[in-house]
């Protein structure tokens, strides 16, 4: 009985730290996501194909952002803050057409979010 707990205890480890490696390379991919833990990590991967369910996780990899806005067809097109504040993206963003994988779409709504503050100071310096 306890060769079988310590080959069961060896398998587990070895899970552990198979997780640990992918779970790396999603925060390698995605730099925010060390932001958050490991559960919420796997919370967030394990919901991919529904971008409204990575909601509750924005405002940890985002400071200011408390949610996002989306289109009927699930396409992000704009940012709300805690204070209801409504920022609508300069590129809209479709987790779809990033396969649902959400670091790549998430370092797109990143990247937008940077076309956007950018965008908004070019025109209010041209105002």
């Amino acid at each position: 009985l306890l060769p079988n707990f310590l080959e069961a205890n060896r398998l587990l480890e070895q899970i552990v730290k198979q997780l640990q490696a992918f779970l790396e390379t999603k925060r390698t991919a995605f730099p925010r996501f060390y932001f958050i833990s490991n559960d919420e990590l796997l919370d967030i991967l394990s919901v991919t194909k529904d971008p409204l369910r990575v909601q509750p996780y924005l405002r940890k990899c985002f400071e200011g952002v408390h949610r996002a806005t989306f289109s009927p067809e699930q396409v992000i097109t704009g940012l709300i803050s805690a204070q209801q504040e409504v920022v609508p993206l300069s590129a809209a963003i479709s987790p779809a057409e990033h396969h649902h994988h959400v670091e790549t779409w998430l370092t797109a709504l990143e990247a937008a979010m940077v076309a956007t503050v950018k965008n908004v100071c070019v025109q209010a310096a041209a105002d």
